[in-house]
């Protein structure tokens, strides 16, 4: 196990929701920390950006392959929470197929995650009285705000007491519009290989030239390492991996525009009732900061409390370390009760920004 503040580690099998609602199963890794914070437990869920496609990619293999921390991208989120003294859940939100970026699927098996472990007896946490908070960067600020989203209505018994995302991939249409060039090109190619296995009626033939079946062959096994397909194709472009001329018109594609759609967070899922804290850099690479800026604008006129740092500084990758500095402040504050600062009315953004 990485060398983090933690005394003990379980892995908990439980049963969640699949895309199409079946029953389907996933692991949480449980962590506890060496000293744990006085009065009740506190749970903080972390969703590490896994950003692969297969299972041998997922944290609750890494975790026990003694790794140094490091070489975990959430080593800083993961660390300071257990400093704080609060339990860790840490999700394999990709579910038994490794469906990448689907967030409805994501955020269920997020909650149920933390359902788990609050229900695991060993533990000896305070079941459903137990405070929670959810966080989670680039690949992992996808499970965040849709376990945010959901959680009134899927899991209305989890005391969710603040959301932390980052670099956060609100609309996924507009990530694939703005592809192109990007030295994070790589992650649209692993997310059009998720979703075709995620929506079966998206077909990866009609989408893809050969180079691009190629690559996404490579992708499907996880064949440039954890994570490494999303820096393979550094500034590439959509007319060289597919049979389409611009991001635009990929992300136009009927089928494909069709289950982006569904995944728009800003406009197909419900406003998360916890008080949220979003970053994001306005030069991110990959996530175009006018959509963070929708999903901002639609959290504050649908009532959410949340509080939106929107830096003039760094990049999606050094984003990272940023977030992984801010994140744990606003969740210790939410945790000791304080109250949340809300940017909506004093930080409007304007959409021709």
């Amino acid at each position: 196990m990485a060398a983090w503040p933690s005394s003990r580690a379980y892995q908990l099998l439980y049963r969640t929701t699949a895309v199409d609602g079946s029953a389907t199963t996933t692991v949480a890794t449980v962590l506890l920390p060496s000293h744990p914070a006085a009065g009740p437990r506190r749970i903080v869920s972390d969703q590490i950006a896994e950003d692969s496609l297969t299972t041998n990619c997922a944290p609750s293999y890494l975790l026990r392959q003694n790794f140094p921390a490091a070489s975990i991208p959430d080593k800083q989120l993961i660390g300071a929470a257990l400093a704080h003294g609060y339990d860790v859940v840490v999700p394999d939100y990709e579910g038994p197929q490794s469906e990448l970026l689907v967030g409805p699927l994501e955020g269920r098996e997020t909650l149920d995650g933390i359902r788990a472990a609050e229900n695991y007896a060993p533990d000896e946490l305070d079941g459903n009285s137990t405070k929670v908070a959810i966080e989670g960067y680039s690949g992992g600020s996808v499970p965040t705000i849709w376990a945010a989203a959901f959680a009134a209505s899927y899991a209305p018994e989890l005391q969710i007491a603040g959301v932390a995302a980052g670099g956060v991939a609100a609309d996924l249409a507009t990530i694939v519009a703005h592809a192109d060039h990007s030295a994070l090109f790589g992650g649209v190619m692993l997310a059009l290989v998720s979703l075709a296995r995620a929506y079966p009626q998206l077909k990866l033939s009609k989408i893809l030239n050969a180079r691009g079946a190629q690559v996404a062959a490579v992708n499907g096994r996880d064949g440039d390492g954890c994570g490494g397909g999303v820096f393979g194709l550094a500034g590439g472009t959509v007319s060289e991996y597919t049979k389409f001329t611009t991001g635009q018109s990929l992300s136009d594609f009927p089928p494909l525009k069709a289950i982006l759609g569904a995944l728009d967070a800003a406009k197909a899922a419900p406003a998360p009732r916890a008080r949220a804290f979003l970053y994001n850099t306005v030069h991110d690479q990959i996530v175009n900061i006018a959509a963070v800026d929708e999903l901002y604008r639609s959290y504050c006129q649908r009532g959410t409390t949340v509080t939106y740092e929107r830096s003039s500084t760094g990049d999606h990758i050094s984003g990272i370390s940023t977030f992984a500095l801010m994140a744990p402040a606003y969740i210790a504050a939410r945790f000791a009760g304080q109250a949340a600062p809300a940017t909506c009315s004093s930080r409007p953004i304007d959409p021709k920004e």
